[in-house]
């Protein structure tokens, strides 16, 4: 019997998915995106902020909020976006700039 809950456990980590990954540019549903979780991370182009989100099909994603929310979001504002209830959506563009909502 343990033999089959262990192969039944090894068998759920044989595939990993990891979420998708989606420009901020590309959410712009109206409703906008709900946040499941913010973080401070190290990527191949220095220090970000990823965003866990929902997608309106269910699925989680992740996104990256551009590099002008890196020194800009406190500590203290990230851990209360990870409280919930708050939203993430594309408003629009300037220029190159893609301008970023969360409410």
């Amino acid at each position: 019997m343990e033999n089959k809950q262990l192969l039944e456990q090894l068998s759920a980590l044989e595939v990993h998915s990891e979420p998708e990954k989606v420009s901020c540019r590309d959410l712009t549903a109206p409703e906008g995106y709900p946040i499941l979780s913010v973080k401070r991370v190290s990527s191949r182009f220095g220090a970000a902020i990823a965003v866990d989100i929902v997608m309106p099909g269910g699925e989680t994603a992740v996104t990256f909020l551009p590099h002008r929310f890196v020194n800009k979001l406190t500590d203290l504002q990230i851990e209360q976006l990870n409280k919930g209830g708050f939203r993430l959506r594309c408003s629009g563009m300037t220029g190159r700039s893609i301008n970023v909502k969360i409410y």
